[in-house]
């Protein structure tokens, strides 16, 4: 028996895909070679293959890997592949100012994006993971009227994850137009939402996190409250297990003094704080003993200049 590697079977599958996908007549005859044979396999075996490719794709979400050009491919096959590879290649979908020069590439972006979902509705449903950065440059995105970003937030009904950055520069929550801020509110309220990252944010009103009952793990950076809206409803209030801080000062005041913290917090289990400065030491203490009860692993971030996504904290779990 030949034991061929998983890139191996990669390139193969992606060699059936170019081919097939290249056709522009499919309905004339054309000679099968017997790598298409592939076809032939059951519906069961298609969709193991497409998502492992997905896994692999989602563990770092390398646009340029082999595993995504693949899914690509498969996804323009046939409809027997198209729905598994179509839902992993829009898995993550990235919203990012990189362009520093370009003012208008995020508007660009999503206008562009918006017309591919209008044209094909069930990408929307597709949608996991939603990452929007911003930067001083593309500010504008944020504080005029956006329908081309309202419009795709409400067609992303199945999103986990969010995480919202702004990206150096505060922006106070309050001078976002009304209609952006209520598509904003909806989409971190949204039921199928487990994972939120805030970053870079004045005049945050806790009070949107009302009604997020399956929020589950929460990140905060450089995110201050509204003094307007401090009170979060008992009833309503989501059962965090895992929290981020990070310039701790920001955000630990705020959250200690809203009379909802105990609820919302007796159930977690995992806090990471980092600081900046020596002097968020004092508030972050108060936080860490007022959700001791229930924690099992805590991490303090000593964090540099620039915040970094990938650090070595001091970590001390429970026994």
């Amino acid at each position: 028996m030949t034991c061929i590697s998983i890139k191996q079977v990669y390139k193969r599958i992606n060699i059936i895909a170019k081919t097939i996908s290249s056709y522009l007549r499919p309905s004339t005859p054309n000679p099968i070679s017997p790598e298409l044979s592939i076809l032939r396999l059951p519906q069961e075996v298609i969709d193991i293959i497409v998502d492992e490719l997905g896994s692999r794709f989602t563990s770092n979400f390398n646009t340029h890997s082999i595993e995504f050009q693949t899914l690509q491919n498969c996804a323009l096959i046939s409809r027997s592949f198209r729905f598994r590879a179509t839902r992993w290649v829009f898995f993550h979908v990235r919203f990012d100012s990189g362009r520093w020069r370009d003012t208008t590439w995020l508007h660009k972006r999503a206008e562009g994006f918006l017309k591919l979902l209008i044209s094909n509705p069930s990408i929307g449903g597709s949608v996991r993971e939603l990452f929007i950065k911003t930067s001083p440059r593309s500010i504008d995105f944020w504080i005029q009227d956006n329908p081309s970003l309202i419009s795709i937030l409400g067609r992303l009904s199945q999103i986990q994850r969010f995480d919202l950055r702004y990206g150096m520069q505060l922006i106070n929550w309050q001078i976002l137009p009304r209609n952006t801020a209520t598509a904003l509110r909806c989409t971190i309220q949204s039921p199928s939402i487990t994972f939120l990252e805030l970053h870079d944010i004045d005049g945050f009103p806790w009070s949107i996190l009302a009604g997020c009952s399956t929020l589950k793990n929460l990140v905060i950076s450089r995110v201050r409250a509204s003094r307007r809206h401090v009170i979060i409803p008992p009833t309503v209030a989501p059962m965090l297990e895992s929290l981020c801080i990070t310039n701790a000062y920001s955000a630990t005041e705020s959250l200690l003094s809203n009379p909802i913290t105990v609820r919302m917090f007796s159930q977690l289990r995992i806090l990471s704080v980092g600081f900046h400065l020596s002097g968020e030491t004092r508030d972050a203490a108060r936080f860490i003993i007022k959700v001791a009860q229930t924690l099992e692993t805590l991490n303090v971030i000593s964090l540099n200049d620039e915040l970094s996504t990938f650090y070595k904290p001091f970590c001390w779990a429970s026994s």
